[in-house]
Order: structure tokens, then C-alpha cells, then sequence
């Protein structure tokens, strides 16, 4: 019975955003705004996926990817193609189609580092070890659950992930703490982070989906926590100490 309840439950909210994408389009105000909102968001989200570019170009130009961290780009992937599975579902076409984009941009990105790593077969294991977790994600939703139980339990596994990548500047925040410069924290895709979950949050809400809505408010939390380390500390890298002479008797 307990099932049974939590399963009518799923069913009824997957019903109540489907319709509501629905009556989104009855009014062309309405359709207007949200038009206005899915092209901020394509926006804002390709050129977020398009920032660790110039992450590549630096490890490219120094001849080695080891001294850069692969999390963003990895966790980039996985959110992408959980994100992209859970657009599928739902029949939302811009959720789908934007999260292709950043799967294949992010995939890119990740042959940057294995061809750039002195130690090729850890970004290997790496890229296994996540393909193989979004293929189980995916394996569960088509054979072993309900699709109306499984498709909300595949959004909150990608809100985890998305979580995980929109914190993932944060790693650096204890050597911010301790040089009293944010110059470690990639000020680009913090900028663009923010305005992209700002703009997917105000979707999000427009089409009353808590799945989209919640990750990007956190989203934004984080964001904004990474911009007040920007501007308080600024991007000045630390000089290093003088050495200091000692007096020879």
C-alpha cells in the first residue's frame, strides 16, 4: 500500500508538470516570457559549458594536464547525461538538447586531459568508473523501477551531481583562506554558473518543476558565495615571500 501510495504520488506530479508545461503555451504572454527565459538559459548554459576552454588552452600551452583538476569537466559530463536522460523523459526538448551539447563539449574536454596527463590510465579509470555509473542510472529507470517512480529518483541523482559540480570551485577555498587571493577560483565559469541557474531557476519555476527548480537555487547560494570570494579577495596572485639575509659574523 506504501508503494502503491509513493507511486500515485509520482505519477500525479509527473502529471501536474506535464500539464503545466501544457498551459504554459495556452497564453501568448506566457509563452512569450518563457521563450525569453529558454533563450537566456541556452545562452548562459552554452557558454558555461564553453568556459573550460580556456582551462584546456593553459594545460595545452604548459604541455601537461596533471597539475589541473579533471572533477569540473568529469562531474560536467555526469550531470550532463543525467540531465539530458531526465529531459528525455519528460519530453522537454531545451533540457535535452542543451545537456547533448554539454555531454559532447564536456567529452572533448576529457580527451584534452587523458592526452595531456602523465598518467593516462587514471583519467581512464575515471571516465569508466562515471560511465559506468550513468549507465546503471539509466539501466535501473528502463528495467528495474516504474518509470513513474524511477524518473524523479534519476533527477535527484542528477541534482547531486549538478551539486557537486557547482561546488567544485570550492576546493580551492581553504589556498584562497590562506593566500588571501581568489585567483585559484575560475572566475569565468563562476559568472556564468551564476547566470545560468538564475535563468534556469525563473524556467524552472515558469514550468513548475521543483527537479529544476531546487538544484539551481542551491545553484545560485553557491555562486554567490564564490562571487563574494571574487570580489572581496580579488584575482592578485600572492607575491611570493622575500628571502631574507642573514646577518653573517
Amino acid at each position: 500500500r506504501v508503494h502503491g501510495d509513493s507511486t500515485c504520488c509520482s505519477q500525479q506530479q509527473q502529471v501536474n508538470v506535464m500539464a503545466s508545461r501544457e498551459s504554459v503555451g495556452t497564453s501568448s504572454m506566457a509563452s512569450d516570457t518563457v521563450n525569453m527565459v529558454r533563450l537566456a538559459c541556452t545562452v548562459f548554459t552554452v557558454a558555461m559549458f564553453l568556459s573550460p576552454i580556456a582551462t584546456v588552452r593553459h594545460f595545452v600551452k604548459l604541455g601537461t594536464s596533471s597539475e589541473t583538476s579533471i572533477s569540473p569537466s568529469l562531474m560536467m559530463w555526469v550531470q550532463c547525461a543525467l540531465w539530458g536522460s531526465y529531459g528525455y523523459y519528460i519530453r522537454d526538448e531545451m533540457v535535452f538538447g542543451l545537456n547533448v551539447v554539454g555531454s559532447l563539449l564536456s567529452m572533448s574536454y576529457l580527451y584534452m586531459f587523458h592526452k595531456y596527463s602523465e598518467s593516462p590510465w587514471g583519467v581512464r579509470g575515471l571516465c569508466v568508473f562515471a560511465l559506468s555509473f550513468v549507465t546503471s542510472v539509466i539501466i535501473y529507470v528502463e528495467r528495474f523501477a516504474d518509470p513513474d517512480v524511477a524518473i524523479p529518483h534519476l533527477a535527484m541523482i542528477a541534482i547531486l551531481a549538478t551539486m557537486l559540480m557547482f561546488a567544485s570551485p570550492l576546493a580551492s577555498i581553504r589556498q584562497v583562506l590562506a593566500e588571501r587571493s581568489a585567483h585559484s577560483i575560475p572566475a569565468t565559469m563562476v559568472y556564468l554558473n551564476f547566470a545560468s541557474t538564475v535563468s534556469w531557476s525563473i524556467y524552472g519555476a515558469a514550468v513548475s518543476d521543483p527537479f529544476i527548480v531546487v538544484p539551481n537555487t542551491i545553484g545560485i547560494a553557491l555562486a554567490v558565495v564564490q562571487v563574494a570570494l571574487l570580489c572581496y579577495f580579488g584575482r592578485t596572485k600572492p607575491r611570493p615571500a622575500a628571502a631574507v639575509e642573514l646577518p653573517i659574523f
